[in-house]
């Protein structure tokens, strides 16, 4: 099936006009297609509409004498949210990473496939969930679905967030077990796990962590971390997705 085109009379209708005016392409769509204007939207907004053979996701770009044209597989289906896992690197704030300078095509992790197309709207609104330290690395999380959205915040209590922490110096038998435990006579961090990883690296897992927590778990024996990574978010793991690269969630996925 070849791609349908504007024909030639509306064409030509258009290239008369096109030093007095230009044309919506949603209005191009919908002569081109016989449709309504929000299914020419759709089709714009959905990837599905090129024009000079390019694809163009806005049903206000302006048309004259250009070629437009509907892909032949064009599919009528609602726009779906989408949910972004992101490699975040120590001393990039989460306000930055939402940004294009770090959510764009040309950072997508291309070995993970999970979403055929990539669309500009899938970077907009997208709301950054359980926040990650500035200073920290590892797993973040943004999504612009009011289900995700909702659930994360309902359950964020419940939610296990798992960190690699690197320490500079060794541990004493008491210094791990105050870890271990979470406590001394003045304070104390309730549900996290601490096992060692290496000579110099912890595991650290936090249910219901805020920003802060791990260092406040290392304040009890008076060491600071060199640096702090997140490893997790509930049954997501940051697994091989490098630093700087981002990749869609699974529909399958759930944190």
């Amino acid at each position: 099936m070849m791609p349908k085109t504007i024909p030639t009379s509306a064409n030509d209708t258009l290239t008369s006009l096109s030093t007095v005016t230009a044309v919506r392409l949603s209005k191009v769509v919908m002569q081109l297609v016989g449709c309504s204007r929000n299914q020419s939207e759709q089709y714009i907004e959905g990837g599905w509409v090129t024009v000079d053979g390019k694809v163009v996701e806005e049903p206000y770009f302006r048309i004259t004498t250009q070629k437009v044209q509907l892909a032949p597989n064009a599919q009528l289906t609602p726009s779906q949210p989408v949910t972004l896992l992101v490699h975040k690197a120590a001393g990039v704030s989460m306000e930055e990473l939402a940004s294009e300078r770090y959510l764009n095509p040309t950072t997508r992790w291309i070995t993970h496939v999970t979403q055929n197309v990539i669309l500009k709207r899938h970077f907009r609104k997208q709301e950054p969930l359980l926040p990650l330290e500035t200073q920290a690395s590892g797993l973040a999380l943004f999504s612009q679905d009011a289900r995700i959205i909702r659930k994360v915040n309902f359950d964020r209590e419940r939610i296990e967030h798992e960190y690699l922490v690197e320490i500079s110096e060794a541990l004493s038998t008491a210094q791990m077990r105050i870890l271990q435990t979470g406590s001394t006579r003045s304070h104390s961090v309730p549900r996290h796990k601490v096992s060692w990883q290496s000579e110099n690296y912890l595991r650290v897992a936090i249910k219901g962590a805020h920003l802060g927590q791990v260092e406040e778990l290392f304040k009890l024996i008076n060491v600071q971390p060199l640096s702090l990574k997140r490893l997790r978010l509930g049954r997501i793991p940051l697994s091989s997705l490098p630093v700087g690269y981002w990749r869609y969630a699974a529909t399958w996925e759930r944190i």
